[in-house]
Parts: structure tokens; C-alpha cells; sequence
């Protein structure tokens, strides 16, 4: 049996998973009483949009769940404990209904809850790798959310932890790019979609380099998930337009994002320095003609070199507004290689090209 785990799938299944009482999260399907919904009075600031991917059918909610009506109106829909079931949206009947809502107080509750889903799905033999890249696209992107709404604290770089040391254990599995690039594309927000490629592609870098001790493994891992974390001060606007599109003063200021993602890690006093040296240094590059501090190869963290050349290549790769067109991987392969002229580090840039080769000789196999 093939268990699936889209949001509206109606398929029952039992899945042990270690939980913290060793009991079983249940997936099976459920009636709610519709007339137990009620109008909630709650406003537009205090609530967290999720996607409705997010939600599985069947599965009981740890929090009360809301359907928005108009800007300043929430509906309840699933109280907690109550089951999702898709048939209950259709009664609203709202076109393109993409996301649903949870009150901002509750949304670590519900972070948890899908961390813990996210480490049943990838240990699980019988779930596709298809399913378990979208159930992990997914869930670090309701994590970077957190981290948006919330701000990077020691619970929301916990849970960052735990998703990217899934991550880790599903990339053991991995072998072909083509089912990242696939869930990826499903994800709308342009910073969640990059980051969580960027960690991807770092993870499956430093394998391809030989590194396999799982502390180090962890570190490139959220290093990458978390790479950009400075962006989140920067305007809207400014992320939006690529770096030919910027005035001088747009250019300083995005140039600013490394020295800013590293001062918010700093500010914890917990975060590994290489972690930190990661997320400062991932647009440093070999020639020494990257940003912020222009370093050269022999003075850039052994990690943060993995990482630049992932981040270059989940730029390259990736649809977003500064890249409307994609590349194909060995494209973008090809065009650090002769148009940028290989300004990363040798091993790196090396073994991510082994990488991408080794899966176009499998697809055309």
C-alpha cells in the first residue's frame, strides 16, 4: 500500500512515530459537526496564514483553525482536537481558497505537530520520496513563517533545528535532484523556496565531499536553512528586484543582509560560531569579490564555501522575481563554470557537478 499525504487525501492510516509517549499519530478520517462552527472574533494581526497543504486529512488539530471570510472576519472552522476533513470548505464556497488561519499564540503548538509528522513521514519505508520532499518543503516553509512572524528566539531555532536534521536524513536517500526541483516549485514564498534549496543543496555538497560526521552534516544543514535570515529586515521591495535593477544605495543596503542575519544569531549567544560564520560569509567567494568583507578562499569558513556555491546554484535554479527564467541544473552548471568563471571553491563547485551529472545520467539511463 502507497499511503498518501496530500492535504485532502481520504486514505486511512496508522503511523507509529516517536513521540514523546511513544503512542501513534492516527490518520483516519472523521466527520466534524459543522454546527459547532462559530464566528470568532479575532483580528487580521493576531492570526498566521497557513497553506492549506499543511493540513492532512483525518488528522486531529492541536489548535483551533480559521477559515478568513473578508479582511477582519474569521470563521471557525476545526476546533481543537476536532479532525480535518476537506468537506467542510465547501460550504464557504471560496474560489482558489489557499490558505487557512491559526492565532498567532498557537502557532508553535502547531509547529510541533507538523516537525513531529515530518520525522514519522521520512523514517517511513512505505511513503514515496516524492511525498517526503513535499511534507518537508512544506513544514520548513510553515517553520520560516515562524521565524518571520515570531523572530529567531531559542524555540523558533529549535524547531529550525529539528526540520533540518530531517532534511539530513532524507537526503541519505536522495539521489535525484528532479524530485526537489519539483516540490519546490510548489511553494509560493520566494525566501522559504531559496532557503530551504540552498540547505538541500549544501546537505547534498558536503555528502558528495565525503563529510559524514552528523554534527557537521547539521551545522551546513541549518547554516543554509537559516542563510538568509538577515533579509527578513530588508524591504519587501528591495528583495523583489535583482541586483542590475538596484541604485547604488539599494546594492549597500542589500549587501547588508550577511552582516545582519549574523548580528540576529549573535544576539542568541547559543548558535554554534559556525553556524553564524555560515550565514556571514555565504556570499564571500574564492577571488575575493564577494560581500560583505571580500574574503578570499584560504579565509572563508570551510562550510560557508559549500554554501555559497548552493546558494549561487539555488539562484541559478530556482523561479523568483529577480529569476523569471531558471536555469536547468546543468545549465546553471555550465554557466558558473564559463560565464562567472568559477569563483567558488574548487572541491565545491566539483562535487556539485558530479552531483548534477550523475543524476542527468540517470534520468536518460
Amino acid at each position: 500500500m502507497q499511503p498518501l499525504f496530500y492535504p485532502f487525501d481520504r486514505q486511512s492510516i496508522v503511523i507509529p512515530g516517536p513521540t514523546a509517549s511513544q503512542s501513534s499519530i492516527q490518520f483516519k478520517t472523521e466527520k466534524t459537526d459543522t454546527k459547532m462552527m462559530s464566528n470568532a472574533p479575532v483580528k487580521l494581526d493576531n492570526m498566521v496564514a497557513v497553506p492549506l497543504e499543511s493540513f492532512f486529512q483525518g488528522l486531529k488539530a492541536d489548535v483551533d483553525v480559521y477559515i478568513r471570510l473578508a479582511d477582519e472576519k474569521f470563521v471557525l472552522l476545526i476546533r481543537s482536537n476536532e479532525s480535518f476533513d476537506h468537506e467542510q470548505l465547501k460550504r464557504y464556497q471560496i474560489k482558489n481558497l489557499t490558505h487557512l488561519h491559526i492565532r498567532k499564540e498557537d502557532y508553535s503548538v502547531f509547529i510541533k505537530r507538523q516537525i513531529i509528522i515530518a520525522g514519522i513521514v521520512v523514517d517511513h519505508e512505505q511513503i514515496s520520496n516524492k511525498k517526503k520532499t513535499e511534507v518537508l518543503t512544506h513544514t520548513a516553509s510553515d517553520i520560516y513563517k515562524e521565524i518571520a512572524e515570531l523572530g529567531i528566539n531559542e524555540e523558533t531555532y529549535h524547531n529550525a533545528k529539528q526540520i533540518t536534521q530531517h532534511i539530513a536524513n532524507f537526503i541519505e536517500t536522495q539521489e535525484r535532484l528532479t524530485k526537489i526541483f519539483e516540490s519546490l516549485s510548489q511553494l509560493s514564498d520566494e525566501i522559504v523556496k531559496h532557503s530551504i534549496a540552498t540547505s538541500l543543496f549544501s546537505t547534498m555538497i558536503a555528502k558528495q565531499l565525503g563529510w559524514t560526521r552528523r554534527e557537521t552534516l547539521e551545522k551546513i544543514n541549518l547554516g543554509a536553512f537559516l542563510h538568509d535570515i538577515g533579509k527578513k529586515e530588508l524591504p519587501p521591495e528591495l528583495l523583489k528586484k535583482s541586483r542590475d535593477q538596484m541604485s547604488r544605495d539599494e546594492v549597500k543596503e542589500y549587501e547588508s543582509h550577511p552582516y545582519r542575519g549574523m548580528m540576529i544569531l549573535n544576539s542568541m549567544n547559543t548558535v554554534p560560531q559556525d553556524i553564524v560564520s555560515i550565514v556571514y560569509e555565504h556570499h564571500e567567494n574564492s577571488f575575493g569579490q564577494g560581500f560583505p568583507r571580500r574574503l578570499k578562499d584560504m579565509n572563508i569558513h570551510p562550510l560557508a564555501k559549500v554554501v555559497s556555491i548552493a546558494n549561487t546554484f539555488a539562484n541559478l535554479t530556482i523561479k523568483s522575481h529577480a529569476n523569471p527564467t531558471p536555469k536547468k541544473a546543468p545549465d546553471a552548471i555550465v554557466y558558473i563554470e564559463l560565464t562567472m568563471g568559477q569563483p567558488f571553491s574548487k572541491e565545491s563547485f566539483e562535487a556539485l557537478k558530479a552531483i548534477v551529472f550523475s543524476t542527468k545520467q540517470k534520468q536518460s539511463a
